[in-house]
């Protein structure tokens, strides 16, 4: 005697025999079943892609503001992502030595790095030139504020910063271009055809975007004649406040202070920006923002593109399948059994599409990762969306063929030649 099986054992076979008429439609029909869920592919791939990379590019982001600490505060001539008119750039300044000594005494600022641009134009040892490198004067201070030390050697000292010494610490870029090989320390470099001797090698910091952080030479301030830095002279400065909680009023006392110092009137116009690294985190999340925009745009115009051919493909399956289905009628099966079949097949065409997508767009990543300055980090949140999103695409667009076979009258179904 044989048991009945359970509704839910009837439905879970239904559901997979379901699947494989769809993947078997693929299996038959390659091409065509390629050509349909090609716009699914390219719409989750895109997701995919974008997604790691932005991700990459977040956590890149974070550890380089969590070496800086949260005590960290810039003064800049523009605030990130200000956009001032002429007329109001011709007003802003760069700090002076009097203004930098002026924040160095307020009570809740610990550490102050006054940056000094420099223009170097050839800078080389021996016949090996360096390309790309930033040349900054600084002070000891530097490596408090920045927190990255000298991984070997020393820093230059505020006896050596006083005169101008001809001394240089430089980063782990410029050891690999030069010194590959050789102990730099004592050696010398030339800078525009003045010598400075190598007294550190500054810890490894790694690259952001196309910023490489480890391609720099620091300098004593003065050392080296500077260089207008967006038509300004003066000093950039990096700043950390005796503590995190007290860095709104290290801030509140930097900015009263260049206020006095400028003799700006009440109602006049900061000529500086005094601002967090919270500044830069908002307009980098603003940039990224819209980025997830123009993917989720994209993403979309692929999976509707990909929808509209799944629902044609299906539309042909129903009238390919027309005896079918009125056979399957004859013997019992409901509307709801002929609708369910044809829905599952349609997402399981567009859930292929999705997985396809997903492995294409995950290679990809890892090569960008690989080969280019962008980071790319897996998002497996992201990920389970966009497959998902597939699946709803063969839902939505399965719709029509689905019920248009469930309509199906079984005599004339079973009368279709």
């Amino acid at each position: 005697m044989k048991m009945a099986r359970s509704p839910r054992t009837v439905a879970f076979w239904s559901f997979w025999e379901a699947v494989k008429m769809g993947l078997s439609s693929l299996a038959a029909y390659k091409m065509r079943a390629a050509l349909t869920i090609l716009g699914v592919v390219m719409g989750i791939m895109t997701v995919s892609v974008v997604s790691s990379i932005i991700a990459g590019l977040n956590n890149s982001l974070s550890s380089q503001l969590d070496k800086l600490g949260s005590s960290f505060l810039l003064v800049r001539p523009f605030a990130p992502g200000e956009n001032a008119p002429p007329e109001e750039r011709r007003r802003r300044k760069l700090l002076s030595d009097d203004e930098v000594k002026a924040i160095r005494a307020l009570s809740n600022v610990a550490q102050i790095s006054p940056l000094e641009f420099v223009r170097a134009d050839l800078i080389k040892f021996k016949d090996l030139r360096i390309n790309a490198a930033q040349v900054f004067g600084t002070t000891p201070d530097y490596e408090g504020v920045h927190n990255m030390f000298v991984e070997r050697g020393r820093f230059f000292n505020e006896s050596e910063t006083a005169r101008a010494a001809p001394v240089a610490v430089i980063g782990p870029e410029i050891v690999d271009a030069v010194f590959a090989g050789l102990d730099p320390l004592d050696k010398e470099l030339s800078i525009d055809g003045r010598k400075f001797r190598v007294i550190g090698v500054t810890e490894r910091q790694g690259k952001f975007l196309f910023i490489n952080r480890d391609n720099f030479v620091l300098v004593p301030l003065k050392a080296l004649p500077p260089a207008n830095f967006m038509g300004l002279q003066g000093y950039a400065a990096d700043i950390k406040a005796i503590a995190p909680e007290r860095v709104g009023q290290a801030e509140e006392q930097i900015r009263d202070t260049l206020r006095r110092k400028r003799r700006l009137k009440f109602f006049a116009k900061d000529t500086f920006a005094v601002f967090t690294q919270d500044a830069v985190t908002d307009l980098y999340n603003q940039v990224t923002g819209g980025i997830y925009m123009v993917m989720i745009a994209i993403s979309s115009i692929g999976l509707v593109v990909g929808g509209v051919g799944v629902m044609n493909i299906m539309l042909v399956s129903v009238t390919e399948r027309t005896r079918e289905i009125g056979i399957r009628k004859a013997l019992g099966a409901k509307r709801r059994d002929i609708m369910s079949q044809f829905l599952t097949e349609a997402m399981t065409l567009t859930g292929v599409g999705g997985l396809l997508g997903i492995i294409i767009g995950g290679g990809f990543a890892a090569i960008v990762n690989a080969l280019s300055p962008f980071p790319a980090a897996f998002q497996p949140q992201w990920v389970g969306a966009a497959f998902l999103s597939s699946l709803l695409v063969g839902l939505v667009f399965g719709l029509w063929p689905a019920a248009k076979a469930a309509r199906l009258d079984p005599i004339e179904a079973l009368r279709y030649e």
